[in-house]
């Protein structure tokens, strides 16, 4: 896995009713940090509604620019089972996007 998520039982404990999101960026420069490039990022969280809780996920691709800010220039979001196998899936699904974009937008 290119990017690492915590166990299902840190993002959603029903018996508590407790919910964690997980957010993190790939892409950063050592040592000039993220100004002036793309960025890769990510949110992954449980969302109940009225049925089932879903585990979502959501990346996109931002540009941080001294003079002009922050530019989202593509997004998604996708939904999975609250389950260790919703979760495996939602890691490989957000490396593809990550792998994706990286070619795509010249991602470090």
């Amino acid at each position: 896995m290119i990017i690492n998520l915590p166990s299902l039982s840190w993002f959603y404990q029903p018996e508590n009713k407790a919910k964690n999101s997980w957010t993190g960026s790939k892409g950063s420069d050592p040592f000039t940090g993220c100004m002036n490039r793309n960025l890769f990022e990510y949110k992954v969280y449980v969302e109940v509604n009225i049925k089932d809780p879903v585990l979502k996920a959501e990346c996109c691709v931002k540009h941080i620019g001294k003079a002009s800010g922050k530019e989202i220039l593509t997004s998604q979001e996708m939904e999975f089972d609250v389950s260790g196998k919703g979760l495996k899936d939602l890691n490989e699904w957000l490396d593809e996007q990550y792998l994706l974009y990286k070619e795509n937008y010249d991602i470090l």
